[in-house]
């Protein structure tokens, strides 16, 4: 009997290390805390805070660029996410064809992000982030991030590309 599989969709996540000064890159981060992206607290962007162009920025999209397979990812936008002591963030997807996100600072306990391609099953992939990781994913993946039971901030910077296949 032959067998023949069907693949539905297959998720990659890629994960890599920024060589960035993500200790500066923090402090600015952390500066502009309060230059929220919204003042509409029903609006997704309300905990998402301003993040500035810098070159520390810049290498880290280079950085991403340099490991991503699938194509040249143009940046879209990008902000910082600043979770205290037991916040966390939601279920959500960007919209967008590639997603990321960059950590700066990872409190032991501060939360992992879980990926959920299925939001009707219980069914997810939990990754431990770790201070310099970044991890790129598809843009409509649901998401989220559990709870910060650190007494210190978590603080990442998370980026929307476009993907051009033809700069690949």
């Amino acid at each position: 009997m032959e067998e023949n599989l069907i693949q539905i969709y297959q998720l990659e996540v890629v994960c890599g290390y920024t060589k960035a000064n993500v200790d500066r890159l923090l402090q600015v981060v952390l500066q502009n805390a309060s230059k929220k992206l919204t003042s509409d607290p029903s609006a997704s962007h309300y905990e998402d805070s301003y993040c500035p162009d810098s070159a520390i920025v810049d290498r880290i999209v280079s950085d991403m660029q340099e490991v991503y397979p699938k194509g040249r990812l143009s940046l879209l936008n990008k902000w910082g996410h600043i979770h205290e002591k037991n916040m966390s963030t939601n279920t959500h997807s960007h919209g967008v064809d590639v997603s990321a996100v960059t950590y700066l600072s990872v409190p032991k306990g501060s939360g992992l992000i879980h990926f959920s391609p299925n939001p009707l099953h219980d069914h997810y992939c939990s990754i431990a982030p770790k201070k310099g990781m970044f991890l790129i994913f598809p843009g409509w993946i649901p998401h989220s991030v559990s709870r910060n039971l650190s007494n210190e901030k978590r603080v990442s910077i998370s980026f929307n590309f476009k993907l051009n296949l033809e700069e690949a």
